[in-house]
Formats: C-alpha cells, structure tokens, sequence
C-alpha cells in the first residue's frame, strides 16, 4: 500500500500528535506502551514520579476469522505492535513532519533557481518529477 504523503495528512498527524500524551513512550511488560515515569498526560495532569500514564495495551482481542472461528494474535506480534506504537510516539511525529517540511522547502527554493519563466505549472511538474525519480531509487 502506497500513502502519498500530503500537506492535510501531515495537518492530521500534526494534530493527533498534539492532542496526544506527551512522549516519549516505552515498551513495558511487553505487550503494555506506557509515558515516562512522571510525566504529563495531554491536558497537563503529572502522574506521580513512580507512575506513568498507560498509553496502550497490545495483548487481549479476539478476531472472527470466519462465521464461527476466532484467532488472537501471537504473544510476539503483541509485543512487537507495543514496539511499533512505543516508537512513533508524538515526538517522533513531530520531528519527522519537521523533516519533512524542511525538505520540501528546500526543494521548492531549489526548484525556483531553476525556474527563470516564473511558472507555477512549470515547477508543480517539475517537483512531480524529482519526487518520482527519488522514490524510484
């Protein structure tokens, strides 16, 4: 599955990670994501410094894989989706849409000093272009 990567999907992550506890975030117990050890939920309530706030449980949940049959995930994949949800916690949102605002500004500031028409057109087509031949390599 391919995601094109859009100014209202990076508002939406923006937003989300903004709204969302404060990281950063750990594994713990394996299966549970939780803050950091006295940190601050998003509305600003600190837990106690030998608590943290529980931002996620990856164990329980039964799935129907038919009319009459269920399956649950394998203790690792638990495990391994706490991993994944541990690591893109909101500061890492953040400074990922960072980056990439960065870099595309330098590429648009790029793509002028080549544009002597002034042509809008002209640089939209031109940074489709760049854009598909870095993600070809």
């Amino acid at each position: 599955m391919t995601i094109e990567i859009t100014a209202e999907l990076l508002e939406d992550l923006l937003a989300k990670a903004a709204a969302a506890t404060p990281g950063p975030w750990q594994q713990c117990s394996g299966v549970d994501v939780l803050g950091e050890k006295g940190g601050f939920s998003a509305k600003g309530v600190q837990a106690s410094k030998n608590d943290a706030w529980q931002i996620a449980v990856c164990s329980a949940g039964l799935t129907y894989i038919s009319d009459y049959e269920t399956a649950t995930l394998s203790p690792s994949e638990h495990r391994h989706n706490a991993a994944y949800i541990a690591a893109a916690n909101p500061d890492v949102v953040l400074a990922l849409i960072n980056e990439i605002t960065t870099l595309s500004r330098a590429l648009d500031e790029a793509i002028a000093q080549f544009d002597y028409s002034n042509d809008p057109a002209w640089r939209a087509d031109f940074r489709d272009r760049m854009i598909k031949m870095a993600k070809a390599k």
